[in-house]
């Protein structure tokens, strides 16, 4: 909807500086004649307030507005009296501030010999004032340049408000692990802005209305909500806040939440209420949250891998009751819904397998004893796809560990054969889709059994086995200049060839059957964990997702680990 504001304007301007300038008169005021005044368009309040618009003094003259739509028509009409007056242009002065004629914005009609009636459009939602937020007030001057200097006529002065709230929101009792019982407030608002109160309608009508809930800030209703309400009025003549008590179920353990009230309207405006955060029930340890795999038990070490939240885990080998067989079994494990899917076969056949992650890509490493080379597969996570790439160029080798950073993924040690172990590291870079073995070897020598977490910055490699002797040390080992660093000891792993190792931001741990440390990255300092009688064992596929540690083992058991 426009809003046209149609002016007839008069006003005498004499110029009396000096004798020698002729005195002249020129139409150049705004007088609102035609404009429908009603309280579903636009509202007049003549000579409320002073205004400075730079050296003109324009407060009684001033007639203010307030729009409920954007865009505002102003129709000025000026005519010429003195014909020695040559007109070199004319329009509308506008701006948020006061009107200079330096520096304001202006519409431009050109010149005219008589008379003019011309009309400026604005779309006040693009003349934003930020010292009001969603208030916008825009100052607008009819005016004509002469041949004898500039002459502006009566302003007026138009409020709009861009995103006005009808709706008061607000929430109480939300505290501590409290989200059993929320007390959500709903209530009419209607001169917030004070003089602006025309702006707001008598009563709203309600379709819907209740709390929304996320583990990041400000949810929405796309995000997780629990409706409270629907199909109610809030009137003017009634303002006593609708109250309900909300509970909100099925919230993950050891998790913060952030929850805002939220209404939607008749038409279909949202509002919001504030914000508040609320943290639930806080788990320590290690917790069983799955025992129900649905694929066949597999004897010989399988597929896995994590990404975005979700776990992949198949393939190895069975016993089909006569002699091992190859398991094409495939599926997903769902953290957030704690279910398994079937993704179908995978193709890799019997092996030996170790995998990393790069992007959407899942990279399979599969050791055949009677081969030279491993073999190496690319699985699409998103298409459910499967490709056979060129084989790695190093030989076939077992037990050694995997990491990956955003670009590269990492090889280190492994056994080519009964304790001839190996300390070389190779890269696969997967832009060029090649391998390179840096020339670095792993700091500690050759090694098996190795266990290897990154984070966003680092990788951790280490524990497990060197030649007939346990390792103690995990070693730092940095993506952006692939160099190894500092080395992380402890008496308490080596030999891990059921352990895992959980790299966070702030801290790694480490763990066997019946070992758990963690080592505080940012002071320096390990810690001894207590293990408990829910501590997984015959561990083979570890894997972090957000500040937890997962495990896979070879019940096909699904164990969390909150720090």
């Amino acid at each position: 909807m426009k809003l046209k504001l149609c002016v007839a304007v008069l006003v005498l301007l004499f110029y009396a500086c000096s004798p020698e300038v002729e005195q002249f008169v020129v139409n150049s005021g705004v007088e609102f004649t035609t404009l429908p005044i009603t309280n579903t368009q636009i509202i007049n309040q003549n000579n409320q307030y002073y205004y400075y618009f730079d050296s003109y003094y324009v407060g009684e003259n001033s007639v203010i507005y307030y729009s409920k739509t954007p865009i505002v028509e102003v129709t000025s009409s000026v005519s010429l009296i003195d014909s020695d007056i040559t007109i070199i242009d004319h329009g509308h002065y506008y701006d948020r501030d006061g009107i200079n004629t330096n520096i304001s914005n202006r519409t431009e009609f050109g010149s005219f010999t008589s008379s003019s009636s011309f009309t400026s459009t604005f779309d006040l939602s693009l003349l934003a004032n930020p010292a009001y937020e969603d208030l916008i007030g825009v100052n607008i001057v009819p005016y004509i340049e002469t041949n004898k200097g500039f002459i502006l006529g009566d302003p007026i002065v138009v409020y709009y408000l861009s995103n006005p709230q009808y709706v008061g929101l607000s929430l109480a009792n939300v505290n501590g692990n409290s989200f059993d019982r929320i007390d959500s407030r709903l209530s009419i608002l209607y001169g917030e802005y004070g003089n602006y109160s025309e702006l707001y309608p008598t009563s709203v009508s309600i379709s819907e209305y209740g709390v929304v809930y996320n583990t990041s800030a400000t949810p929405t209703i796309n995000d997780s909500k629990q409706v409270v309400g629907t199909s109610i009025t809030l009137s003017q003549s009634n303002t006593t806040p609708v109250e309900n008590d909300v509970s909100i179920n099925g919230l993950d353990d050891n998790k913060a939440y952030y929850i805002r009230p939220y209404a939607i309207d008749s038409d279909g405006k949202v509002y919001y209420g504030s914000e508040q955060t609320a943290a639930t029930i806080i788990k320590k340890g290690w917790f069983l949250i799955n025992d129900s795999y649905p694929g066949r038990s597999i004897d010989d070490e399988g597929i896995s891998f994590y990404h975005e939240g979700k776990i992949y885990y198949g393939g190895g080998k069975y016993y089909n009751g006569v002699s091992y067989a190859h398991n094409d079994e495939f599926f997903q494990y769902d953290i957030a819904t704690n279910e398994w899917r079937n993704m179908g076969s995978e193709p890799t056949g019997i092996g030996g397998f170790e995998t990393f992650t790069i992007g959407d890509m899942a990279y399979v490493l599969v050791n055949y004893f009677n081969y030279s080379y491993p073999v190496m597969w690319a699985y699409n996570i998103q298409t459910n796809g499967w490709e056979q790439l060129v084989d790695p160029p190093f030989l076939i080798r077992d037990d050694f560990a995997t990491f990956s950073s955003s670009s590269n993924g990492y090889v280190v040690g492994g056994q080519f054969d009964y304790n001839d172990y190996t300390s070389e590291v190779w890269r696969f870079n997967q832009a060029s889709g090649s391998w390179t073995q840096l020339a670095q070897d792993y700091p500690d020598g050759a090694a098996i059994y190795l266990l290897a977490s990154s984070n966003s910055e680092k990788a951790f490699v280490g524990y497990g086995q060197n030649t007939n002797s346990p390792n103690y040390n995990a070693i730092e080992f940095d993506f952006a200049t692939e160099t190894w660093g500092t080395t992380y000891y402890t008496s308490s792993m080596g030999n891990t060839n059921d352990g895992f190792l959980f790299a966070f931001e702030d801290q790694f741990i480490a763990g066997s059957n019946y070992q758990l440390q963690s080592y505080d990255l940012i002071n320096d300092s390990w810690t001894g964990l207590n293990t408990d009688d829910n501590q997984p064992f015959n561990i083979e596929y570890y894997y972090v997702h957000d500040g937890a540690g997962y495990i896979i083992n070879s019940n096909q058991q699904v164990y969390v680990y909150y720090p």
